[in-house]
């Protein structure tokens, strides 16, 4: 015999695994409903020199609100260095029709150490992203598209020979002893720096 309050207890128990049941499924179908894309893109327009440091841009897009476990690898691209100057990633958001588009943006430096074409090939990316802080999360592994360019030495280089292309140059000195210190005899050190604006080491 099945007393009252048995039952009660058991319909209680029931609601709650319904319950249970239900909140699963509505976190699997919020998770399931955001939409995730990347994207790379050359920052600026040519032309591109031997030597230049040039900016690609790599987009992590989601139409969630919070990312997690951002992860990507530099690819190996022939006759470039490729540089991540900041691990920090900029916080952007697109409209597009009804849905925004939440975008973390990573720049990367693509230096071209010969001339002609520079193929940065697609690039895997990973993340997670969720429509707030504790909700479900969804986890994405997508692919950048290939990005290609020229690559011309500046006038007057010729081939074979170092060039450091950059939009800011200085060159200073340095004079131990300082005039003024010297005596006949002394050893005299003359330093030289050159200092130029977006450029690997």
């Amino acid at each position: 015999m099945i007393r009252p309050w048995r039952r009660l207890h058991q319909r209680r128990a029931w609601w709650g695994l319904l319950l249970l049941a239900w909140v699963a499924q509505a976190a699997g179908q919020e998770a399931a409903e955001l939409q995730g894309r990347v994207s790379a893109s050359l920052a600026g327009d040519g032309p591109y020199w031997v030597g230049q440091a040039i900016t690609v841009r790599v987009d992590l897009a989601s139409t969630g609100f919070a990312f997690a476990d951002q992860r990507f690898e530099l690819p190996e691209v022939p006759g470039a260095l490729v540089l991540q100057p900041e691990s920090t990633a900029f916080k952007l958001s697109e409209r597009d029709g009804d849905v925004t588009w939440q975008i973390l943006r990573y720049e990367l430096l693509v230096v071209p150490q010969r001339a002609g074409g520079v193929s940065f090939p697609a690039m895997p990316v990973a993340f997670t992203a969720s429509a707030g802080y504790g909700r479900a999360e969804r986890a994405f592994e997508l692919n950048t598209e290939p990005v290609g360019f020229e690559a011309a030495l500046p006038p007057g280089v010729e081939a074979g020979n170092p060039v450091v292309t950059t939009t800011a140059l200085a060159v200073a000195q340095q004079w131990d002893p300082a005039e003024g210190e010297r005596k006949v005899g002394d050893a005299v050190t003359r330093t030289l720096s050159l200092t130029a604006d977006r450029v690997p080491g």
